[in-house]
């Protein structure tokens, strides 16, 4: 399935235990963590490509920007200042 690119706002935590966790700000219960940046990009990249394929539809494109990071389509990441 072909989808039009879409930039989603991620908010990038460590982890208490270790590691990190994420939630995409446009896709509510949207969620991953990973015990390194990269194992967090692959699996948020993939908990919003579930997301989509579940049906989710983001929310509003004019939400606060708290984000770290800006995930453009599903191959692209982008640091944000």
């Amino acid at each position: 399935m072909s989808r039009k690119p879409t930039v989603f706002n991620v908010i990038v935590r460590s982890a208490e235990e270790g590691g990190y966790w994420a939630e995409v700000v446009e896709l509510p219960g949207c969620v991953a963590q990973g015990e390194s940046e990269s194992e967090l990009r692959d699996n948020i990249f993939d908990a919003i490509e579930a997301s989509l394929d579940a049906g989710t539809e983001p929310i509003a494109d004019d939400l606060p920007q708290p984000q770290l990071w800006k995930i453009v389509g599903l191959d692209r990441l982008v640091a944000t200042p």
